[in-house]
Formats: structure tokens, sequence, C-alpha cells
């Protein structure tokens, strides 16, 4: 029910906004997601998947199901990608303090195909597609802070580059360049945000409700 709640509220506050413009162009009708699916992450093997990218590998291209994951309490050691074809994902954990999905990368890494990885591919997870939120959660990067002058040492713990998403008492911990707001419209409530240098960051237009900052 609070998926739905959510997109309403995106579609009125969003949307609405827009029809003051009388330049604006039509849209098309917004069209929810249709069904529901539910996944269970354990850590400990209790679940249907003990990694949270496997959850997210679970998902059907082109999804247009409510998908709900939760993420049992636990620390999730990995880097966790959600493609923009899978739009619709809920993380729902069982407290910031208790459920942890974090990773390392720092912008002077190389990725897989023997490329730096600069700034906006360190984030420990990373999420093309919109209509996605996080629930009771947190998301670290866990590369030390750099020392001053020290270059290339960038970590992002979290990087949110699709439409129209939403996070509740979720935590974001990392030194350099913590959150990327990379592009889209988003809602943070009650979160709390740690960093140091540029530790939130991006083009998105985003409105944060009651969330602390520590820098």
């Amino acid at each position: 029910m609070a998926s739905y709640v959510l997109y309403f509220f995106f579609f009125f506050y969003f949307c609405t906004s827009a029809t003051s413009n009388s330049t604006s162009k039509p849209r098309h009708k917004w069209v929810g997601p249709i069904g529901q699916r539910n996944i269970t992450v354990d850590v400990n093997g209790s679940g249907d998947y003990t990694t949270v990218q496997a959850a997210v590998d679970s998902v059907s291209a082109n999804n247009r199901k409510n998908i709900l994951i939760h993420i049992s309490a636990g620390v999730y050691v990995e880097k966790v990608v959600v493609p923009a074809s899978k739009p619709y994902i809920t993380f729902q954990g069982e407290g910031k303090n208790t459920t942890v999905i974090e990773w390392h990368d720092q912008a002077s890494d190389r990725g897989p195909d023997g490329q730096l990885l600069r700034t906006y591919r360190t984030a420990s997870v990373i999420v093309y597609a919109s209509y996605f939120s996080a629930r009771n959660i947190s998301f670290k990067n866990t590369s030390p802070a750099p020392l001053p002058g020290m270059h290339g040492w960038q970590a992002s713990a979290f990087r949110i580059s699709g439409d129209k998403a939403y996070f509740s008492g979720c935590g974001f911990y990392g030194a350099q360049d913590t959150l990327c707001d990379d592009a889209g419209r988003h809602y943070f409530k009650e979160c709390y945000i740690e960093g140091s240098i540029d530790f939130i960051f991006g083009n998105g237009r985003s409105m944060y409700k009651v969330s602390m900052l520590l820098f």
C-alpha cells in the first residue's frame, strides 16, 4: 500500500506542478505497476537469495510489477546495480543501523574493462531505474577518507540516476562524494547523510525533508 501512496505522491507533486506552464507539451497518461512480487534476501541463507544483486537480477527486464525486496538484517558486502529496464523496485531493510549494503570502490580504481572508474561509477549501489524506493536501510562506501591534497579518492555510497525515487529512514555513509544525486526528481524523508567534501552532488532535483546531514 505504501508503494502506491508513493507513486501518487510523485504523480501529484511533480506532474501537477508542470500544468501551470501553458506552453507544456501534452503528456502521456501515467500508468503504474500491475501486480506485486515479494522477494526475500538473507545473508545467512534463510531467504530466496543471499545477495541483493541476485534478487535484482531475478526481476524481468521491462518490469511492470511492484517489486518488494525485503533485505534481512546483516551487512551485505557487494556492489549493486539496478538497470533502467527494472523500475518499481523497493529495497526494504530492517533498520538503517541493522541492514547495510557496502562496497569500497574509489575513483582511481579500475573497472572490469580496465578503465578508471572515476567518481560516478564508484557508488556501492547504482540505480538507473525510475520509481525506485528504499526504506530503513543504509548504503556505505568503506573506502578511507583522503588526506589533504590526495587525488582520485572520490568514493560514493549511492548513485540515483532514475526519475521519481523515494527514500525513507535511510542512511548514506562515505567520506568524499557520498551521495550522487545524479539526475531526476527524488524525495528523501528522515534520512541520515554523512560525508565531507561534496558529500551531496549531481544534477538531480530533490527534496530533503527532516533529514540529518553530517559533514
